[in-house]
This record gives structure tokens, sequence and C-alpha cells, in this order.
């Protein structure tokens, strides 16, 4: 109803979004880091988001008076944003260097264990991705009829 109510509230709720881009940047590489079950990393990182929003909402309104608070949302995303950012940077590319050069160990034992027996290597950690998705989404017996079907016999391959 009323027009300068109307002109702070629209003035405040850009302000509030100012950072929603750094924010979605925020909230994919803290799930990205749960993802690949980092959660002492990313854990830490989303309430360091949260402690650094309510520390600004105090501070903020105490320095710079009441109009100032909503300036705290934007400013704790772009600060976790770049927290964010960097611990991702650091983090990840050992976990990658790492994974993978397990992932190389596993698959030389594998290769030596089948050529002494003569077989021919294929690819064995594709061939059990490739088994373990079929298994879970096709051949899982629905909730309804697992006592029905508690006998069934399933065969991979």
């Amino acid at each position: 109803q009323n027009a300068a109510y109307r002109s702070m509230t629209v003035h405040f709720i850009h302000i509030y979004t100012l950072s929603v881009i750094p924010l979605a940047v925020q909230y994919a590489l803290v799930d990205g880091l749960t993802g690949m079950s980092l959660v002492g990393a990313s854990l830490p990182l989303s309430f360091f988001r949260k402690g650094i929003y309510i520390a600004l909402a105090v501070f903020l309104p105490i320095r710079f008076g009441a109009p100032a608070m909503f300036y705290a949302e934007p400013l704790s995303d772009v600060v976790a944003a770049v927290v964010t950012t960097i611990v991702f940077v650091t983090v990840v590319p050992g976990l990658l260097r790492k994974r993978e050069a397990l992932l190389g160990k596993h698959i030389e034992k594998e290769k030596e264990r089948l050529s002494e027996n003569g077989t021919v290597a294929i690819s064995i950690p594709y061939f059990a991705l490739i088994s373990n998705i079929i298994r879970n989404r096709y051949l899982k017996v629905p909730d309804k009829h697992a006592a029905a079907n508690s006998d069934r016999k399933i065969r991979y391959f």
C-alpha cells in the first residue's frame, strides 16, 4: 500500500540477493565434496557460511545501523564461496591422484593375475561397474514381492 515501504522492500531484497551466484557455487562445491565422501571438509564449510552470516547479522547492525543487516547474507555468501573454492581446489586434486594410484595398482594386480592363468585381460573394473549397475537397476526384487520371491536365484553373467 505504502510507496515508501514498497521502495524500501525492493531495495533490501536487491541487497539481500546480491550474491546468489557465489552461493550457488558454494552449494555445488560443498555438495561435490559430500558426494566424494569428504564430509569432514564439506560440513565445516557449510557451518562456516552460517557462522559468518550470524556474526555479520549481529556485528553489522551494531556498527552501521539496522539497514546494514541486509548485507550480512551477501557478504557471508561471497566469503564462503571463496573459502570453499580454495578448499576444493586444494583437496580434490590430491584425492584424485590418490584414487588414480590405487586404481592403477588394482588394475596391474588383476592383469598379472589373469596373465598367470593364461586368461585374456579385460577391463575388470569396468566389468564390475557394469555388473553392479545392471544388478542394482534391473535385477532387484521389489519390496512388495520380497517375501514371495525370496527363493529366487539371480544369475549375473
